[in-house]
């Protein structure tokens, strides 16, 4: 076992699925395969670090909704696995850095759902920062929330027992900026890294699939086969209504 690790949260299709709001027509389906695609996309980002399985464990943290099963060749291919509890995503958050704490490892790193396309060099900022001496390293996104959180030993037993961890959340529109002040006024040694985008809207679809082309991101290979999919089905309805 490495001394640090790498855990990226899985989310499963529910009936409430972010990605309905895309359009009308999404809308109308019972299921999709979007969270399915931007978990495999979440999953090999996180095996593509430089130092992953080397000196950097990876891990998988399954939603209460999630089936063990499909998420097996994950497990052969070296992630560990950590299970979210029904809760907010605060306190999920805190349970899976309380799980891989136990577990011995001396920093963690987590990685929110709907961002598969964060370039690797973030997270590789964020590893050299926690082992320069940063206690913690915040990714924030440009709409108010935290795409990447990591956290050394030390810190989380200073933290576990204040509300410093009702701030920290992947999902819940919060006060981003606020929550990035309380921290810091609680740790001198944080460090913001630069921003990026959840996938909310038809516009970062859009983007993902320009990022990618560009290389100025990870690509995201399923995640934009599923935009490629969208933006077909949008030209097709535009079509068939002219």
């Amino acid at each position: 076992m490495n001394r640090e690790i790498v855990v990226g949260f899985v989310k499963e299709h529910e009936e409430a699925c972010l990605h309905r709001s895309f359009s009308q027509a999404l809308k109308r389906r019972s299921d999709c395969s979007f969270c399915h695609h931007v978990n495999k996309d979440s999953l090999l980002l996180i095996t593509r670090l430089r130092e992953a399985r080397k000196t950097v464990d990876v891990g998988l943290a399954l939603s209460p909704a999630s089936k063990s099963e499909p998420y097996r060749p994950y497990q052969r291919a070296g992630f560990s696995f950590f299970h979210q509890k029904i809760g907010s995503e605060s306190e999920n958050i805190r349970a899976i850095f309380e799980e891989a704490f136990e577990k011995g490892y001396e920093s963690v790193i987590l990685m929110g759902h709907g961002t598969p396309n964060i370039p690797p060099a973030y997270f590789e900022e964020a590893l050299r920062a926690l082992r320069k001496g940063k206690e913690i390293t915040l990714g924030p996104t440009t709409n108010g929330r935290f795409y990447l959180i990591g956290m050394t030993r030390s810190q989380y037993t200073t933290l576990r027992d204040g509300s410093l961890f009702d701030e920290l959340d992947f999902n819940t529109r919060r006060g981003r900026d606020t929550a990035i002040r309380k921290i810091m006024q609680t740790c001198s040694n944080c460090a913001v890294l630069p921003e990026w985008y959840a996938i909310k809207s038809l516009d970062d679809l859009r983007r993902l699939r320009a990022d990618s082309s560009k290389g100025q991101a990870w690509k995201a290979h399923w995640t934009t086969c599923f935009v490629n999919d969208i933006t077909e089905r949008l030209l097709a309805a535009t079509k068939h209504k002219k």
